[in-house]
């Protein structure tokens, strides 16, 4: 039998990383890459082995908490991006912290957006920035340092 481990990072425009989120091992912290991983009870679908991201989409689906609810409508209002990461590993490695042994699945990076929610659940989804024409990464505003003279309509 094999086992997956889910990681989530939710970084800001500047590139700084807001949370870490990994879904294996309930109510607990843990240690992976030099950094701690919350807890977070969500599940993913849409990688896909030799897929091509250009156009694709990545669906998240969280329980509705407050707390999650917030950090997600937070993501999406200020164009934080997002990094999943599946991992699967043997049972015989499981035990209380990300074993060393773990395979690398499937990746995805991209803009986070909420897709909806009821009562129960949020969902979300990560987008491909190439597949989002108007997203600029790092996003930027238009100002007149930027572009000199402004803008004349006539």
């Amino acid at each position: 039998m094999r086992y997956s481990a889910a990681f989530l990072e939710l970084i800001s425009p500047n590139g700084e990383t807001m949370r870490r989120w990994q879904s294996r091992w309930q109510r607990a912290t843990v240690a992976w890459e030099a950094n701690d991983w919350e807890y977070c009870p969500f599940s993913w679908s849409g990688i896909v082995a030799g897929g091509s991201a250009e156009t694709a989409t990545t669906a998240l689906s969280f329980p509705r908490l407050p707390s999650i609810e917030g950090v997600l409508r937070l993501a999406q209002r200020q164009g934080w991006t997002a990094r999943l990461r599946v991992y699967h590993y043997a049972e015989a490695l499981d035990g209380p912290a990300p074993p060393v042994g773990m395979i690398l699945m499937g990746t995805f990076r991209g803009a986070l957006e909420v897709a909806g929610a009821n009562p129960t659940e949020i969902s979300a989804s990560i987008a491909s920035l190439r597949s989002i024409g108007s997203y600029q990464f790092p996003p930027r505003v238009a100002d007149s340092a930027m572009i000199g003279v402004p803008c004349v309509l006539s």
